[in-house]
């Protein structure tokens, strides 16, 4: 499975309803052995870089579970009808978000469902996934808002995401937790997990 390091957020693409476009992926691998990709769009003639990241395939993911809390209990919260649509913009089937277990300014245990295998890519193209269900992934990321409901939070860049086998679940558990800030800029470590708490994915710094 991949590891991707230094991930940069640089430029989201905008995308009109029921507008079009076309997405340029470049990948190159280089002398040490790592993979330089770029992302680009039509949306700015393809000259600016809207993502990019250094993968890699010799890292051995070392699987953890998650940090128990004594405090631990169902946050009084649903996403569905108090996050989304005010705090929360994603809709359709970025909607992931089920419950919170502990909420604070500063950490957050969440639960994002999970849809099967199918209907990410083209009809003709195999539907299998192996790096787990992006929308359940768009959830893991936008389930820190809910830590700083004030400001709109958009990811800018991480060290290090690596992934563990894919495993299919009923829900997966987000676990998020401020390391630092400066400014507007916050930092956090990300886990995501199944329904048992073991990590299958982690964001770091």
């Amino acid at each position: 499975l991949p590891h991707f390091e230094r991930v940069r957020f640089h430029r989201p693409i905008m995308l009109e309803a029921g507008g079009r476009v076309t997405v340029r992926i470049a990948a190159q691998m280089n002398g040490e052995g790592t993979i330089d990709i770029r992302l680009r769009s039509s949306e700015t003639s393809f000259s600016t870089d809207h993502m990019e990241a250094t993968c890699r395939f010799n890292e051995i993911f070392r699987p953890t579970m998650l940090a128990r809390s004594s405090s631990e209990q169902s946050v009084v919260l649903d996403p569905q009808t108090e996050l989304y649509g005010s705090v929360l913009f994603q809709s359709g089937r970025f909607r992931r978000l089920k419950s919170y277990e502990r909420l604070g300014a500063t950490e957050c245990l969440a639960r994002a469902s999970v849809e099967k295998d199918s209907g990410w890519f083209g009809r003709y193209l195999p539907q299998s996934l192996v790096l787990s269900d992006p929308g359940a992934r768009d959830a893991a990321l936008h389930a820190i808002q809910a830590c700083i409901p004030h400001a709109r939070v958009l990811p800018v860049g991480v060290d290090s995401v690596e992934f563990g086998p894919h495993r299919p679940g009923a829900f997966q558990r987000i676990h998020a937790r401020e390391l630092s800030q400066s400014g507007g800029v916050l930092v956090y470590d990300l886990e995501i997990a199944t329904p048992d708490g073991q990590v299958v994915e982690r964001w770091s710094r």
